[in-house]
């Protein structure tokens, strides 16, 4: 797989992106002395490296300044979980209520939370990543990782 290219020669470099592999490739063609006089060379990032890189650039950013991924597994885990307690809990009221009231009265436990939190959302205050990504964008990366998780457990239940 095409990882970069070195402008000046047109060489390539080939192989499994790293840090390291793409630092090798440089120092192939530039002497420290001539990078510490000329600055970096000219390198062609191929798009996926880029991907990677700016991914990597984009999570480092949110690990300094919103948590380390232990605090945002937590965070989601919360929300799961508040979610799960919440859906459950609506779900088995839904399935006794008999009329119109009793339908409102199995939703009013979580009423006035979700309504303020959709105002926030609303108002700005609140932002959510899925907001900023897209929501086709982020529907896709849940089927791609979903089915590859499955094939992954489907391929490893024999063993």
């Amino acid at each position: 797989m095409l990882l970069a290219t070195e402008k000046k020669s047109g060489e390539s470099l080939h192989g499994a992106y790293s840090a390291s592999t793409l630092q090798d490739f440089i120092s192939s063609f530039y002497t420290p002395e001539f990078m510490d006089e000329f600055g970096e060379p000219d390198i062609e990032l191929a798009d996926h490296v880029q991907q990677i890189i700016t991914r990597k650039d984009i999570r480092g950013k949110i690990s300094d300044s919103v948590g380390d991924p232990e605090t945002l597994l937590g965070t989601t885990a919360d929300a799961v979980q508040l979610l799960l307690y919440g859906f459950t809990g609506l779900i088995a009221k839904l399935h006794t209520a008999n009329s119109l009231a009793e339908v409102r009265e199995a939703a009013a436990p979580f009423s006035e939370l979700a309504e303020g939190f959709q105002n926030k959302v609303s108002s700005g205050e609140v932002k959510l990543p899925f907001q900023i990504k897209g929501l086709s964008s982020v529907v896709e990366d849940i089927e791609k990782r979903a089915t590859a998780v499955a094939v992954v457990l489907e391929n490893s239940s024999g063993e």
